[in-house]
Parts: C-alpha cells; sequence; structure tokens
C-alpha cells in the first residue's frame, strides 16, 4: 500500500467512526459497510474501479486516492461480496448518503475520463441512485436488502 493510500485509509477510519455500546460499554469503533461487522480492515473503490482505470494513471490515481469513491469493508465482504451489481449500488448509495450527492457529481465531472461516455455513466448511476434514496435513511433502504443475502447486524 502507497503512502497516499494508507493515509486515505487512516482519514476514513477516524471520520467513519461511530459509538456502540458492547457488553455494557460504550466503544468507538469501525464498522464494515455492508455487513456492520466490527473493525473492517479493507478499502474498496466502490463507484470507479482501479481496473476501469487502468491505462490512465491520472484517472487511476484520483480513482485510488478519493474517500468518495472508496468503502470500508471486512475481508469476508470485501472478497464475497464488494464487486456484485446489488452490493456496488449499496455501497454508492452509503457514499451518497455520506458525503452528498454534489460533491460525489463534482468529483466525477472533475476525473479526465478518456471518453466523455465514461463520464454520463458514472453521473447516470449517482443519479439513478440518489432518486432511489431518501436521505439520510441508509439502513431503510439497505438493511432489508442485505438480509436477502444471509447478511445480519449482530
Amino acid at each position: 500500500m502507497d503512502i497516499d493510500r494508507a493515509a486515505l485509509k487512516a482519514e476514513i477510519i477516524l471520520e467513519r467512526k461511530v459509538t456502540r455500546l458492547l457488553n455494557g460499554r460504550l466503544v468507538v469503533l469501525n464498522i464494515c459497510d455492508l455487513a456492520g461487522c466490527m473493525n473492517p480492515t479493507d478499502l474498496h473503490e466502490c463507484l470507479i474501479s482501479r481496473g476501469m482505470a487502468r491505462g490512465n494513471p491520472v484517472l487511476e490515481e484520483a480513482v485510488l486516492h478519493s474517500k468518495l469513491n472508496v468503502s470500508l469493508l471486512c475481508r469476508k465482504c470485501h472478497m464475497d461480496r464488494a464487486d456484485t451489481t446489488t452490493f456496488r449500488r449499496l455501497l454508492i448509495s452509503k457514499n451518497i448518503d455520506r458525503y452528498g450527492l454534489a460533491p460525489m457529481v463534482g468529483w466525477v465531472k472533475s476525473l479526465p475520463f478518456a471518453a466523455e461516455s465514461q463520464r454520463e455513466e458514472y453521473l447516470n448511476l449517482l443519479e439513478d441512485l440518489a432518486r432511489e434514496m431518501k436521505p439520510g435513511r441508509w439502513a431503510e433502504v439497505v438493511e432489508p436488502a442485505l438480509w436477502n443475502y444471509g447478511v445480519r447486524r449482530g
């Protein structure tokens, strides 16, 4: 992991901490963006993948080092679930809820895509997901979908 990526991971871990009651004590920890398990360790590019940026070094740098494009996942979710269409959409929706649609759209518009059609594809996806969501209602939108895959918050 390069220095910039490590710094991004540290920033996200600090920024996304939550307080939970655990064994009768309040603890501050991170939770997996999909399963809700404690202390996830993996960063995952959810909107624009590393593979989609490959061959364009400036785009790849932007994709790998923006918190708008990254989810924090446990190893199991990263390996088993993150690349499925359903969970990709859920992760992007969570980042829209977390950061807002306007900053995410602005970030996509700022990226140096090789073709304008690529930019439009991502902008359309963001707009579609934002229309499907109620702001601040992550649990109502996502958790029922997770239940269909046997994922429960514990």
